[in-house]
Protein backbone atom coordinates (compact mmCIF):
# COMPACT_ATOMS: atom_id res chain seq x y z
CA UNK A 1 0.00 0.00 0.00
CA UNK A 2 2.85 2.18 1.04
CA UNK A 3 4.37 1.88 -2.58
CA UNK A 4 1.17 2.78 -4.02
CA UNK A 5 1.16 5.99 -2.24
CA UNK A 6 4.90 6.63 -3.24
CA UNK A 7 3.86 6.20 -6.86
CA UNK A 8 0.47 7.99 -6.89
CA UNK A 9 1.23 11.04 -4.77
CA UNK A 10 4.24 12.02 -7.27
CA UNK A 11 2.31 11.74 -10.38
CA UNK A 12 -0.63 13.61 -8.83
CA UNK A 13 1.95 16.38 -8.40
CA UNK A 14 3.75 16.19 -11.51
CA UNK A 15 0.13 16.45 -13.55
CA UNK A 16 -0.85 19.43 -11.22
CA UNK A 17 1.69 21.10 -12.60
CA UNK A 18 1.23 20.18 -15.61
CA UNK A 19 -2.40 22.09 -16.24
CA UNK A 20 -2.08 24.99 -18.76
CA UNK A 21 -2.47 28.72 -17.84
CA UNK A 22 -5.65 30.03 -17.18
CA UNK A 23 -6.39 33.43 -19.02
CA UNK A 24 -7.17 36.29 -16.84
CA UNK A 25 -10.87 37.59 -17.35
CA UNK A 26 -11.07 40.99 -16.02
CA UNK A 27 -13.55 41.95 -13.05
CA UNK A 28 -15.76 44.97 -12.89
CA UNK A 29 -13.83 46.37 -9.99
CA UNK A 30 -10.51 46.49 -11.33
CA UNK A 31 -11.01 47.17 -15.25
CA UNK A 32 -11.67 51.17 -15.60
CA UNK A 33 -14.73 52.24 -17.15
CA UNK A 34 -14.19 54.42 -20.47
CA UNK A 35 -16.90 56.02 -23.09
CA UNK A 36 -18.24 53.73 -25.82
CA UNK A 37 -16.68 57.04 -28.23
CA UNK A 38 -13.34 56.59 -26.46
CA UNK A 39 -13.45 52.43 -27.18
CA UNK A 40 -14.50 52.85 -30.38
CA UNK A 41 -11.27 54.60 -31.20
CA UNK A 42 -9.38 52.15 -29.53
CA UNK A 43 -11.20 49.79 -31.72
CA UNK A 44 -10.56 51.47 -35.20
CA UNK A 45 -6.95 52.58 -34.47
CA UNK A 46 -6.18 48.65 -33.91
CA UNK A 47 -5.27 48.15 -30.75
CA UNK A 48 -7.66 45.70 -29.79
CA UNK A 49 -6.75 42.03 -29.50
CA UNK A 50 -9.76 40.84 -27.41
CA UNK A 51 -13.50 41.85 -27.03
CA UNK A 52 -15.80 40.06 -24.54
CA UNK A 53 -19.46 41.12 -24.74
CA UNK A 54 -21.43 40.22 -21.49
CA UNK A 55 -25.46 39.92 -21.19
CA UNK A 56 -26.13 43.18 -19.52
CA UNK A 57 -23.77 45.03 -22.43
CA UNK A 58 -21.02 45.44 -20.38
CA UNK A 59 -17.72 44.82 -23.56
CA UNK A 60 -14.39 44.36 -22.25
CA UNK A 61 -11.48 45.20 -24.18
CA UNK A 62 -8.14 44.09 -23.99
CA UNK A 63 -5.03 46.47 -25.79
CA UNK A 64 -2.17 45.36 -27.61
CA UNK A 65 -0.08 46.46 -24.43
CA UNK A 66 -2.10 44.36 -22.28
CA UNK A 67 -4.69 46.76 -20.77
CA UNK A 68 -8.01 45.80 -19.95
CA UNK A 69 -10.91 48.70 -20.40
CA UNK A 70 -14.65 48.39 -19.87
CA UNK A 71 -17.40 50.30 -21.70
CA UNK A 72 -20.92 49.95 -22.12
CA UNK A 73 -22.65 49.28 -25.31
CA UNK A 74 -25.64 51.41 -26.60
CA UNK A 75 -27.29 47.69 -27.66
CA UNK A 76 -26.82 44.18 -27.10
CA UNK A 77 -24.04 43.03 -30.33
CA UNK A 78 -23.27 46.44 -31.25
CA UNK A 79 -19.68 45.92 -30.41
CA UNK A 80 -19.76 43.03 -33.26
CA UNK A 81 -21.47 45.63 -35.41
CA UNK A 82 -18.43 47.70 -34.98
CA UNK A 83 -16.20 45.42 -35.32
CA UNK A 84 -17.33 44.23 -38.78
CA UNK A 85 -17.66 47.96 -40.06
CA UNK A 86 -13.67 47.98 -38.73
CA UNK A 87 -12.37 45.80 -41.51
CA UNK A 88 -9.06 44.99 -41.63
CA UNK A 89 -7.61 46.82 -38.15
CA UNK A 90 -10.14 44.08 -36.94
CA UNK A 91 -9.62 41.20 -38.33
CA UNK A 92 -7.52 39.42 -35.91
CA UNK A 93 -9.71 40.08 -32.50
CA UNK A 94 -10.73 37.56 -30.32
CA UNK A 95 -14.16 37.81 -29.37
CA UNK A 96 -16.72 36.11 -26.69
CA UNK A 97 -20.13 36.80 -25.55
CA UNK A 98 -22.16 35.64 -22.85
Amino acid sequence: MQRILYLIIPLALLLAACQPEQPEFPTLDDTPLIEWEEALDWLYAGEVTRVIQTHNLDVYLTLEDGRSLRTVEPYIDAIFEEITACGAPCSDIVVATE
